[in-house]
């Protein structure tokens, strides 16, 4: 079963494929629309639901999710496969991409997910500069630090344990060089003992340094989480002064004893799940 299903998301993939070469919009995947205009959707796609970066297991079928740095929706969509009943906040900064993320839960009438345009750190209620790494809103790299090919906007950063007031089952966070001011504001306000799991890309920048890898680690080892770090970057390449680095970190292991092995293939668990919502 776990073999077919991985067969049948790759064809899956082909078949969106052929749709975007014939210029369509949207691609199908399980019941929903997935958005295939963007040069971005690919990587997108094979990250989130061919590989699975954001699998997590809970024992709660309407598990709360933490969705910062949500881009036009994919990773949403992702969440409400594996666990359809999930309660969700997504934060999207770009306004641009905002509106597409937006536009992507209103295509498939997902209408019970809270969105937030709005930046994350470690202030409450000030307005950052916001940099857009793309002219057409299909934002991947887009950062508070000036970079990019896109436009700068004011946007209104505010700290996310303010969003926090009961345990949240899965943390994704992906604000591309922030990630230390969202930790401290965490260990600050207390609001990491309410964490059960997440997923963590970290943007290392050698002209950022102020986002601190070594004070999220050990955040994370200090408030009793495991956690596993893989790098995406290529064996051969040379040396860049950027590199992106993935942390999957849980706190009840006994909990999530499949949560460290073999984690990027495991939506074929909810297969049946997904049979059931299509039908």
């Amino acid at each position: 079963m776990k073999n077919m299903n991985i067969r049948w998301k790759r064809f899956s993939y082909l078949l969106m494929k052929l749709s975007a070469s014939l210029g369509m919009s949207y691609g199908k995947f399980g019941r929903f629309k997935i958005p295939i205009s963007s040069g971005t959707w690919k990587f997108l796609f094979k990250e989130i639901f061919l590989n699975d970066a954001y699998y997590f297991e809970t024992q709660n079928p309407n598990p709360i999710i933490l969705d910062c740095g949500s881009n036009v929706g994919f990773a949403a969509l992702y969440f409400k496969l594996l666990y359809p009943k999930s309660r969700i906040i997504c934060f999207e900064a770009s306004k641009q991409t905002y509106d597409k993320l937006r536009t992507t839960l209103d295509v498939n009438k997902i209408n019970d997910i809270r969105t937030e345009q709005i930046a994350l750190g470690n202030q409450d209620n000030s307005q950052v500069n916001f940099y857009r790494n793309s002219t057409d809103g299909n934002d991947l790299g887009s950062a508070l630090l000036a970079s990019g090919i896109g436009t700068s906007e004011q946007v209104q950063m505010k700290k996310l344990s303010s969003y926090i007031a009961e345990p949240i089952d899965f943390l994704k966070l992906d604000i591309e060089g922030a990630e230390t001011s969202v930790f401290e504001d965490l260990v600050s306000s207390g609001k990491i003992n309410f964490l059960k799991s997440g997923a963590i890309e970290f943007h290392l920048n050698v002209q950022n340094p102020s986002n601190n890898l070594g004070m999220i680690l050990q955040s994370l080892y200090d408030h009793g989480f495991v956690y596993r770090i893989t790098s995406f970057s290529i064996v051969g390449r040379p040396w860049r002064p950027t590199q992106t680095i993935a942390i999957n970190f849980v706190k009840d292991v006994s909990a999530n004893q499949n949560y460290f092995v073999a984690g990027r293939k495991k939506l074929s668990v909810h297969r049946e799940s997904m049979n059931k919502a299509e039908t």
